[in-house]
């Protein structure tokens, strides 16, 4: 096994551990939205760098399904976990009336500015990573058609099981942002040079070993501050 082989391999182990620590925490421990937020931004920066150290074509590939089980495992936490009652599947299932913009109009009538930059941009942004995710793992994904063959069943499901694990509701307004906001995003993406943003995810930026390794040890060193603080 050479060297490149071994960086690699312990990337992984280290990685696991990150993510044992982190559904631990989550699930056993009454943790804060931004505590989730910061932890996975941690794991989501030290894979970037190990790509950087490690410097592999092959392993940049693998850092964007890496970047999307992290998103998936976000998406579950602010959504069914972090601040969000206890999980309760129950057959007796509310399922308010399907009228669309109902709930946007209240909301952008009525509400406080937070409730709609929670409500409205939150879930307008809520899929535009995963958007942003696929289009870095390949251009055919600039195509809104294939987004939607993704995201929409995506969306579909999450509102699903908020509804059948009584966390939320099913709610056809939340559909209708979270998809636009996808819509819109391949708007955009479709106008920029995504070429010159797929790059930043697919070189070392030219950096020295020293400082490669320099990097890698610092974000190492705090994200075994977060595996101590769990246990």
């Amino acid at each position: 096994m050479n060297l490149k082989e071994k960086n690699i391999k312990c990337k992984y182990i280290f990685l696991i551990m990150n993510l044992i620590s982190y559904l631990y925490m989550i699930i056993f421990h009454n943790v804060t939205f931004i505590y989730s937020i910061v932890y996975l931004s941690l794991i989501s920066i030290y894979i970037f760098i190990s790509g950087i150290s490690i410097n592999d074509k092959k392993e940049y590939k693998r850092n964007i399904n890496i970047y999307m089980i992290l998103y998936i495992l976000c998406l579950i936490s602010i959504l069914f976990l972090v601040g969000r009652p206890p999980i309760r599947i129950s057959t007796s299932w509310y399922i308010p009336e399907p009228t669309p913009f109902k709930t946007i109009i209240s909301q952008l009538k009525y509400g406080s500015i937070n409730e709609i930059i929670r409500n409205i941009i939150g879930n307008l942004c809520l899929f535009i990573p995963l958007s942003f995710l696929l289009i870095l793992k390949d251009n055919k994904y600039k195509n809104i058609l294939r987004q939607t063959l993704i995201i929409l069943p995506s969306i579909l499901m999450t509102e699903t099981l908020q509804m059948i694990t009584n966390v939320g509701v099913f709610d056809i307004d939340d559909i209708i942002l979270n998809y636009l906001g996808v819509l819109l995003f391949v708007i955009i993406m479709n106008i920029v040079n995504i070429d010159k943003i797929r790059k930043l995810f697919n070189t070392d930026f030219h950096l020295k070993s020293k400082t490669k390794k320099v990097l890698d040890t610092i974000i190492i060193f705090i994200l075994i501050i977060f595996m101590f603080r769990n246990i």
